[in-house]
């Protein structure tokens, strides 16, 4: 550089000078000219340099300026990734974030320098660090600043974790500029501090890391004060402000019922509570969560809002919301949109949106797609991820082994972030499943379920319903509901509004509990009144012992004296295939006792059925034997428990149905074809009916729900779901009419 050149540093930076060591420094997101102050850092060394920035125009503007009259030489290297200036003994090369190793052609350097370092992708200083000429500690100073950025940013691991960089001598010295520090040195930059409800305050002014200070009320207040909607809501359950908004939008008019308008975004009592409970559910560390809900109980615009909540905190974010019907899709492409273009402090859009997928000025965007394709977002990295109406995604035979290819690839997109699931039940298939299994603590999803009454707005107003006649007519049901879940006399007009509007399905489109919701709107094999007052009533208190492959229960432990029998269903045990399992019944009273379930092996499940049977006294054993049941046989009969039930043993032989006076010995196992399966759920159905089969075993009470009249005219499971409970529980049912044939001695007198 010229001799007559003289360029001040700021006050903040003057200890900057001479350049030396390892420097880092985070500063808000406001211009505290460490462009400037770089650049004249890096023209007052001999040698190499490279200057890494994002602000190529800004870095020649400021050479023009100070060099004015001077000779610079400029060459550009690597399609323009890369620039060379030669300002005296100077070698200043500019690297831009575009720009990839195989560019760097420079060689001993004598220092690195980079500004705007939250906008390169990776991490280069490990590589640059090398390019210097002698020693392990080769370069004479390395000068790095950037914008605050979070955890999961190499900027941020350079700033703050001093064993990312441990080959170095000394971690690098950080020096932190939040809004007041960059305000008072430069006072032109106060206006300029963004508000306190702004969602990007806290790291992009404060330079606080978001994500341990997660809690509910930042997304409420930044919803009620920056968003937009479209509501239909009634005027009665608006906020003031809310109306106040409506009375504006009508200009004088008078709102009619379907009257939409645009207000702000304010959260009802649902959505108050799943935020509630979403917080519950981070403090005891799940990320994944599952919502059984009501028809239109806000829970996609809440995660719409939340994800866009996202998208501005932490730029560069990658949103993505997947729905069952396109028309669903421009919905909540529409919101996301109104969301940006009507925020008073949006980063804007970047460029025109595409079909699937809206972008942000900062960095992130949203992707919006249909659940139809079992490699949707396959390998992508995803912060936040919203499934609306999960269980309408895919249906047909295959349709549980495609949920399970689907949600693997997206729960691995998704694994650094958050994932919610919700939908309104459709039967017992891969969503019911999965949140049967939460509610069980046996995946690590965080399961929410939404009755319809918990909403103050599903109630009939006054004088769009009579009372006294409501008062004078409730049933028997309406009682218990209004004495278990103090619902008032509006709730229940409304119940029986929704009851004729829907249905067989109301239990299904408004759960009032998360058993019942899921009976399949079918032509139920088994009564569902009889169904769903079990589902109400049986207890699950008692805990499951988890076991290798899955769970055994015991209600009642083995009592002398008295005759148990058991039915065991089988399968191969395999991943991705039906379950197994062994049942155990009070001979006496056909009372669940016991029961082993889960994915076990046949060598597995022989075991487990022969322990259980011996210690509810010998108990007689009935095994299916298609499906892989001759292995499970052989094993049992290896174990020394396959004595034939005709010749006084525990292990059912079944007879091939002749009637011509002899006894015949019969084939191991219980043979489930056409005459006897039907022989198996018409007895399984009868002793429901009547009253006779005490029922525990609530996963048996799950499964009757889905067990319906298919297309084919066959009263089977629905797709998705299982019926290995009915026939472990129906063959333990068929026990009962069979005991082991035991030699009678009679003890005469010799003389007769």
């Amino acid at each position: 550089m010229a001799p007559r050149t003289t360029i001040k540093l700021p006050a903040v930076y003057r200890d900057l000078a001479p350049v030396a060591g390892r420097i880092a420094i985070e500063h808000a997101a406001l211009d505290c000219r460490i462009h400037e102050t770089f650049l004249a850092l890096a023209l007052s060394i001999s040698g190499d340099v490279a200057f890494f920035t994002d602000s190529l125009e800004r870095i020649q503007a400021s050479l023009d300026r100070w060099l004015e009259g001077e000779r610079v030489r400029k060459r550009r290297f690597a399609a323009g990734r890369l620039f060379r200036y030669r300002v005296g003994a100077t070698v200043l090369w500019v690297v831009t974030p575009a720009a990839t190793v195989r560019d760097f052609i420079f060689r001993d350097l004598t220092a690195v320098f980079m500004t705007d370092a939250h906008a390169f992708e990776s991490d280069l200083l490990k590589v640059v660090d090398r390019r210097g000429p002698t020693g392990r500690s080769r370069l004479r100073g390395l000068y790095i600043a950037g914008q605050f950025v979070g955890r999961d940013r190499w900027f941020y691991r350079f700033c703050h974790d001093r064993h990312a960089y441990r080959k170095w001598a000394t971690a690098p010295r950080l020096r932190r500029l939040d809004c007041d520090a960059v305000a008072r040195a430069f006072p032109d930059q106060a206006e300029r501090i963004l508000p306190k409800d702004d969602p990007r305050y806290a790291w992009s002014m404060r330079l606080r890391d978001p994500l341990p200070n997660e809690h509910t009320a930042p997304i409420l207040s930044f919803a009620r004060r920056r968003l937009k909607i479209r509501s239909d809501l009634r005027p009665e359950d608006m906020s003031d402000a809310q109306r106040a908004e409506l009375e504006r939008a009508l200009a004088g008019a008078r709102w009619t019922k379907g009257t939409s308008v645009t207000l702000s975004l304010e959260f009802g009592a649902v959505q108050r509570r799943i935020l509630a409970l979403k917080r519950l559910g981070r403090a005891r560390g799940f990320r994944k969560f599952i919502v059984v809900k009501y028809r239109r109980a806000g829970v996609t615009v809440l995660s719409q809002a939340e994800a866009y909540y996202h998208c501005l905190a932490r730029p560069r974010s990658y949103v993505a919301f997947v729905a069952h019907l396109d028309e669903t899709i421009q919905r909540l492409f529409s919101t996301v949109t109104t969301f940006a273009e009507m925020d008073p402090f949006s980063p804007g859009l970047k460029g025109k949106p595409t079909a699937n997928t809206i972008r942000f000025q900062n960095g992130s965007y949203c992707f919006i797609g249909t659940g139809k394709s079992e490699g949707l977002l396959r390998g992508d990295t995803i912060q936040y991820f919203h499934g609306s109406e999960v269980p309408y995604w895919l249906r047909g035979a295959r349709a549980l082994a495609s949920m399970n290819l689907l949600m693997a690839g997206i729960e691995e997109s998704a694994r650094h972030g958050e994932i919610v699931l919700e939908g309104t039940p459709k039967g017992r298939e891969w969503f019911c499943v999965k949140y049967q299994e939460a509610k069980a603590k046996q995946n690590d999803y965080w399961p929410i379920f939404l009755p319809w009454f918990h909403d103050p707005t599903c109630r009939l107003l006054p004088g769009e319903f009579n009372e006294v006649e409501v008062r004078d007519t409730l049933t028997t049901e309406e009682r218990g509901l209004i004495e278990r879940y103090e619902l008032g006399l509006d709730q229940v007009a409304f119940r029986r509004a929704k009851r004729r509007q829907y249905g067989a399905l109301f239990l299904q489109e408004f759960p009032e509990d998360d058993q019942t919701c899921f009976i399949s709107a079918g032509s139920m094999y088994f009564p569902p009144e009889i169904v769903s007052e079990l589902a109400q009533t049986v207890p699950d208190s008692v805990p499951r012992k988890e076991i290798p492959g899955g769970y055994e229960i015991r209600w009642e432990e083995p009592q002398k004296d008295v005759q148990y029998v058991a039915g065991c269903d089988t399968s191969e045990g395999i991943a991705g295939g039906d379950r197994n399992g062994v049942g155990i019944l009070r001979r006496d009273t056909w009372a669940q006792v016991a029961t082993v379930h889960g994915l076990f092996s046949p060598r597995e499940l022989a075991e487990h059925a022969v322990r259980l049977c011996r210690e509810y006294n010998e108990a007689l054993l009935g095994v299916e034997r298609e499906n892989h049941g001759h292995l499970v046989i052989d094993r049992i009969e290896a174990l020394g428990y396959g004595l034939p039930h005709t010749q006084g043993g525990t292990l059912y032989y079944h007879a091939d149905g002749k009637d011509d006076g002899k006894r015949r010995l019969g084939k191991k196992g219980w043979s489930t074809n056409e005459r006897t399966r039907e022989q198996i759920i018409g007895d399984l159905r009868a002793a429901l009916v009547d009253g006779s089969m005490v029922v525990r075993d609530r996963d048996f009470i799950s499964e009757m729900m889905t067990f319906c009249r298919q297309s084919n005219g066959r009263w089977d499971h629905d797709s998705g779901a299982y019926d290995d409970t009915i026939f472990k529980w129906g063959i333990a049912l068929q026990m009962t009419k069979h005991e082991p044939l035991r030699p009678t001695i009679i003890f005469v007198d010799r003389g007769l």
